[in-house]
């Protein structure tokens, strides 16, 4: 059914996370403007694409709990990972969520920009796909599922693609992608 396979006092004992954008000013080492809380989902495993590693976002991708996490300064509760969110640092009004079903937990997405697309020009910082694994532990099942993230409300459409994985894969932290490189069957399987 509906109940969650992780008991929710697993997650009496951690402290909240949010993900906040900082701006400082270096010169005068002091912040450029008040800290903005951008999601209290519990955000983790934030991921950009890499070709902006280092340079400044609008977008990232973390996976997130099914709900915002609102617990006072200093005390602890939180949830397990049951969404991926897209993130607008420049208006957090506008975030995204794609919630799984309460026992299905996702994965550390990887962002892999559409084929053409000039991820560095800002108009075209979201023209891609996120991919990601997410795991069903009363099944022991993996799928592999592909979200088209370009555009407003995108994400909340749900995956363009959910494959069923032949095998297994544990619920893990992170994940990689390499551009161009691909396997044939023979190679891939050993």
């Amino acid at each position: 059914g509906g109940r969650p396979l992780w008991e929710a006092d697993i997650f009496d004992e951690v402290y909240p996370t949010s993900l906040v954008r900082y701006r400082f000013d270096i010169e005068n080492k002091c912040f450029a403007a008040p800290p903005v809380t951008l999601s209290a989902r519990a955000p983790e495993f934030p991921s950009i694409p890499q070709q902006l590693s280092t340079r400044m976002t609008r977008f990232c991708y973390p996976v997130g709990t099914h709900t915002d996490i609102i617990a006072p300064e200093g005390e602890k509760g939180s949830g397990p990972p049951g969404s991926i969110l897209k993130i607008d640092a420049d208006n957090p009004e506008h975030n995204e969520v794609f919630c799984f079903e309460p026992y299905e937990f996702p994965g550390e997405v990887i962002f892999v920009p559409k084929v053409g697309a000039d991820v560095t020009d800002p108009k075209q910082e979201d023209c891609g796909y996120i991919i990601n694994f997410v795991t069903n532990p009363h099944d022991k099942t993996t799928d592999l599922l592909v979200f088209d993230v370009e555009g407003s409300g995108k994400l909340e459409e749900g995956p363009v693609s959910r494959i069923r994985l032949p095998t297994f894969i544990p619920h893990g932290l992170h994940g990689c992608w390499a551009d161009g490189v691909t396997f044939d069957f023979e190679q891939a399987s050993g």
